[in-house]
């Protein structure tokens, strides 16, 4: 499984975002407050394990008063974070057949993204065939 894409509106300082990250390598560098943590943060919000050391890796959440783009509160966006995994059925075969079976309308070779999304507080799965 690799992260392919990561989105972000209205989160924090990432007004309008999209990076699609190489598949082999990636620097992320920018001015102090330019968001490169955000872009971690999504990702661990999205992907972190329910299963961690509260005191070495806290659960980061989504809260609108503190997460959404400070210069937009005034209109009261709403925040909306994704990343796009690309998964092969080599690599990741227990992620494909869970899949498969929590979506019975895909088969297994037509399953190759899958995007996780976070509007607020709910956590969906999409499948791109």
């Amino acid at each position: 499984m690799r992260i392919e894409t990561v989105r972000a509106q209205n989160y924090r300082s990432l007004e309008d975002f999209v990076i699609n990250l190489d598949e082999n390598y990636n620097v992320i560098a920018g001015k102090n407050n330019s968001g490169k943590t955000c872009i971690f943060r999504i990702i661990r919000i999205l992907l972190g394990s329910p299963n961690r050391i509260p005191f070495i890796m806290p659960r980061i959440e989504v809260e609108w008063s503190e997460d959404v783009t400070q210069w937009k509160k005034a209109d009261k966006p709403e925040i909306f974070i994704s990343a796009e995994l690309l998964i092969s059925k080599e690599d990741d075969p227990g992620i494909i057949e869970y899949i498969s079976r929590m979506k019975k309308d895909y088969r297994l070779d037509s399953i190759n993204k899958i995007e996780i999304s976070k509007k607020q507080t709910p956590i969906i799965l999409i499948m791109m065939k």
